[in-house]
């Protein structure tokens, strides 16, 4: 099972999927109905066998989330059960960062 899609398809393939947290903020600096920003984290490990094999599998993980290279993503992102991005209300991945580690 998938908790994550990008058009359909799990990014996190072969992996564990992540724990999922949402920060949630508003902001009246544009009136005052307020704008809600939500905010979801993805945290999780990316496994492999070799140095090489995680490179690869980081790599492809990027390049899943890489909205400004393919701008329809950020219209078809699905966190299942949580949200789905739509071109009424598009989810823009802002960061993406992997912790160092000393194993594989």
């Amino acid at each position: 099972m998938s908790l994550i899609k990008i058009r359909g398809v799990n990014p996190f393939a072969n992996q564990s999927d992540p724990y999922i947290t949402l920060d949630t903020s508003v902001s009246y600096d544009d009136g005052p109905q307020g704008v809600i920003t939500n905010s979801y984290s993805l945290q999780g490990t990316l496994t492999g066998c070799s140095v090489t094999e995680l490179t690869n599998r980081r790599d492809a993980l990027v390049n899943s989330f890489d909205w400004k290279n393919d701008t329809g993503i950020i219209e078809n992102i699905e966190i299942v059960g949580v949200v789905a991005a739509s071109p009424t209300a598009q989810i823009i991945p802002t960061n993406l960062s992997f912790d160092a580690s000393n194993y594989i």
